[in-house]
Parts: C-alpha cells; sequence; structure tokens
C-alpha cells in the first residue's frame, strides 16, 4: 500500500472509522501505517512550533528573561522536541501497552473478543490518529485546549468502532470493554498508589522515631 494511499486512508477515520477500521493489519503494518500518516501533522507542529517561538521572542524577547531570546528559543525547541517524543515515541508505546489491556480484558476475561493481539493494536492505533493527525492544533493558542477535548472524545468514539469492527462484535461489548480496562487501571494505580504511600509513611515514622530515640533517650 503506498505513502498517500495510507495517509488518505488515515484521514478516512474522521468521516468513516468504521470502514477503515475494518482493514486487517499486523503490528509492523499498523505501526508502519502510523508513523506514515504523522510524518505531516510533525512537520506542521514543528513550524507552527517555530513560528510560535519567533513570534514570542520577537513580540516579548525584549522584556521576559532580562531580554535573553536564546534562553527562550532553547525553551520552545525545548518544547517542539518534546513535541515530537509524544508523536514517535510515547504513543507508539502507548498503543502496546493499551492494546494489551483491551486484549487482556475482552479476550481473556469477558470473553467477548475473538481475535487476536494484532486487531486490538490495530484498533488502538487507529483510534489515535485523529488525535495525531490534527495535534499541531494544540500548538495554536486559545484554540488548542478546545482540540485538545474535542479530538479526545473523538478518539474515544474512533477506539469504540474500532474495537467493535476489528473483533466483529457489538458496540456496547466494546464500550464494556474499554469501562473494564479503565476499572483496571485506575485499581493497579490505585493499589500502587497505596502501597508507596504506606511504605513511604512507614519508613518516615520509622526514620523520626530513631532520630528522636536517638537525641531524646537517656542512657545510663
Amino acid at each position: 500500500m503506498g505513502f498517500m494511499k495510507n495517509i488518505k486512508l488515515g484521514w478516512n477515520v474522521y468521516f468513516h472509522p468504521s470502514l477503515l477500521a475494518k482493514s486487517k493489519m499486523s503490528v509492523g503494518d499498523a505501526l508502519k501505517f502510523y508513523y506514515q500518516n504523522t510524518v505531516i501533522p510533525a512537520i506542521i507542529f514543528i513550524i507552527i512550533g517555530a513560528a510560535m517561538i519567533s513570534l514570542g521572542i520577537s513580540s516579548y524577547g525584549s522584556t521576559l528573561f532580562g531580554g535573553n531570546a536564546v534562553f527562550l528559543a532553547g525553551l520552545g525547541a525545548a518544547a517542539i522536541v518534546l513535541g515530537l517524543v509524544y508523536f514517535w515515541v510515547l504513543v507508539p508505546i502507548s498503543i502496546f501497552i493499551n492494546a494489551f489491556i483491551y486484549q487482556l480484558i475482552g479476550y481473556n476475561l469477558l470473553k467477548v473478543f475473538d481475535k487476536n493481539y494484532e486487531r486490538s493494536f490495530a484498533a488502538v492505533m487507529f483510534a489515535q490518529l485523529p488525535m495525531m493527525l490534527l495535534y499541531w492544533v494544540v500548538a495554536i493558542p486559545v484554540v488548542g485546549i478546545a482540540a485538545l477535548i474535542v479530538l479526545s472524545v473523538w478518539s474515544v468514539v474512533v477506539l469504540i468502532v474500532s474495537l467493535a469492527s476489528q473483533h466483529k462484535i457489538k458496540r456496547t461489548d466494546a464500550v464494556v470493554a474499554i469501562l473494564a480496562a479503565m476499572l483496571l487501571v485506575f485499581a493497579l494505580t490505585a493499589v500502587i498508589f497505596a502501597f508507596t504511600y504506606f511504605f513511604a509513611s512507614t519508613a518516615f515514622l520509622s526514620g523520626a522515631g530513631v532520630g528522636a530515640g536517638g537525641i531524646g533517650t537517656p542512657y545510663p
């Protein structure tokens, strides 16, 4: 499948997610599809980010940070780099993890999925495209926050449609699987936080007790 054809298919997620979500892809093909569709948005993100940096330096460089335009430019460049890391490193990693969680819940626990991990991976990848294709809008002041909310909601809709299409199940079953996965992640996070808090508190109290005893306890 050609580069431009993949990009055209990627944009179809916005308007016809159910048609694209039926596509069968291996994990490798899904990753290739994702990276091809994020090249142009990443370039636009860099251009807008550079424009914002230039505008900030020209407008505020003489007053902010003591007129240190180099510092302001470095801060903006770091933000662009972090954005690209998010594009091409963090999101792909999250796709692997989220697909595993959905597969675990839908296939092993709820028994509503009847396809393999590759189908869940493709579904999660499709759900990321709406956010990634228009991620550069987030860099625009004022508009960015509203766009982030809208894109996040639409990504959830695409995820529901994609999981249902990939595993050939009802969309209500896909919603149940997603909610169950969210509850599982929330429960695990709460348990980890509780254990961390408990051990940290125990260590702190133990250290405080030893310190107090060492100073205030008289010895014969």
